[in-house]
């Protein structure tokens, strides 16, 4: 399907009959492809990667439905049904709204760009978008309970996000929490994936999040590494040295060893870095 677009930039220019440079807007039109694919090649060039199954507890309830949401794979990206846009409407919208570009020789990546974040699966338009995990949220008077997000940043994941496929160790961490839970409460967290969440993973390669032990090794690095600069006033570079790495890694084999950390299963940021950091140096100085 072909959508025309139109561009808009500005160039500080002279206009005719004028002395003075100013910000001249420029317009030029242009087509995305958007792919389509037939209901007779679906399933086997845009298969069904993920299923995100939310809220079940209303399946057992008259009038409510759970969601039970299918997230496509292609062309190494996730797809999901776009609920803002039909076809109609999403070329209704290009054809009206003016797309900035801050120069025109980035019109081709804009394209490309919009080629890319939709495709047109057995007659209906999909969008593409990310990776679902399991993420615990913790109440100070309810204690901690499991949702599904999606992942913005895989910079930015912590020791309370956890992959797709990693439903249990999530459950696991919620229970062994420092929050107090009664029986129930424990029990609502052993019920996530009959009652309230779970995400089907029928792909695995379609994960990008990396595994948990790989992602509790980074993050414990980026706890040492900022907690010895902000807190303990070393300097960015020091840390690039050989003696600096060493240190950092001498943290991180006391982090991995603390007994506390295990039982409990997820970091406490700078606190638990911190306390270990100086038990460390205690231990260098006997």
């Amino acid at each position: 399907m072909e959508l025309k677009i139109k561009f808009k930039w500005s160039m500080l220019e002279i206009p005719p009959r004028c002395r003075k440079a100013r910000d001249v807007p420029h317009y030029k039109d242009a087509v995305a492809t958007i792919r389509e694919i037939s209901g007779a090649d679906a399933d086997r060039l845009m298969p069904v990667a993920l299923i995100v199954h939310d809220e079940l507890y209303k399946d057992k309830y008259p009038d409510t439905q759970a969601t039970h949401k299918p997230l496509y794979w292609y062309q190494g990206n996730l797809y999901a049904k776009d609920n803002r846009h039909t076809i109609d409407r999403l070329v209704d919208e290009f054809a009206r709204d003016v797309q900035d570009v801050d120069k025109e020789a980035d019109i081709e990546t804009r394209i490309r760009e919009i080629e890319q974040s939709y495709v047109i699966r057995d007659g209906v338009l999909c969008v593409m978008t990310y990776e679902p995990c399991y993420h615990i949220s913790f109440s100070i008077t309810s204690g901690p309970s499991i949702f599904i997000e999606n992942i913005y940043d895989y910079d930015k994941l912590d020791d309370c996000d956890f992959r797709a496929d990693e439903l249990e160790q999530a459950i696991d961490a919620a229970l062994n929490s420092e929050h107090y839970m009664d029986e129930s409460h424990r029990q609502y967290l052993k019920d996530t994936k009959d009652e309230y969440c779970y995400i089907e993973v029928l792909m695995p390669e379609a994960l990008k999040m990396p595994s948990i032990l790989n992602r509790i090794g980074q993050n414990i690095e980026k706890e040492v590494t900022h907690t010895l600069i902000h807190d303990f006033q070393f300097e960015y570079e020091e840390l690039r040295t050989e003696k600096g790495k060493k240190l950092i890694q001498t943290v991180m084999q006391a982090v991995y060893a603390d007994k506390e950390l295990k039982e409990r299963r997820y970091l406490h940021p700078s606190l638990d870095v911190e306390r270990i950091f100086k038990q460390v140096i205690f231990d260098l100085i006997k």
